[in-house]
């Protein structure tokens, strides 16, 4: 099997398990993955549950950056609470802001209000062996609604939007 027909094959399985609400790739702050086998003896692929002390987190850091906390400053108090950051360190801007391309970064993650989304870059190895990622078109993205794994209200989510949208 050739290397392109094997990461077909797995984007392909990857897409179907979204669109059954699996959520791709690794853990994200504020869920916790399920582990176990399904009824034909298959890993569970994709499956979440909220992580309600995570939960409380992401919702204080919408709240406080709503109510015009500004992002180091929210930091600056997790820090000093000793909370940890999604990679178990100390929380940086970048952890709250991500990049607006890739709905990266806690304050933009479309998973919190009960959204997948999937499909947003692709990947090329260059001749080097190094993977570049390509972003794809907004319209390009495969989006599924699963609203048990919701956080932040979308009422919310859209507010903060617009304020990071526009400089706030």
């Amino acid at each position: 099997m050739s290397k392109r027909s094997s990461s077909e094959k797995t984007h392909k399985g990857t897409r179907r398990a979204v669109e059954r609400g699996g959520v791709p790739g690794g853990k994200t702050y504020g869920y916790d993955i399920v582990r176990g086998i399904d009824e034909r003896v298959d890993p569970l692929r994709g499956l979440r549950i909220i992580n309600e002390g995570e939960a409380q987190i992401v919702r204080l850091i919408f709240n406080q950056f709503e109510s015009g906390v500004r992002p180091r400053e929210i930091c600056r108090q997790l820090n000093e609470k000793g909370i940890l950051s999604p990679r178990g360190k100390l929380w940086h801007q970048t952890t709250l802001l991500g990049t607006a391309s890739r709905q990266s970064g806690i304050l933009r993650q479309p998973l919190y209000v009960g959204l997948i989304t999937f499909c947003k870059q692709e990947y090329h190895r260059q001749r080097s062996g190094k993977r570049t990622a390509i972003p794809r078109s907004i319209d390009e993205w495969i989006r599924v609604a699963v609203l048990y794994l919701r956080i932040i209200e979308m009422e919310q989510f859209e507010r903060v939007q617009d304020v990071i949208s526009n400089g706030g």
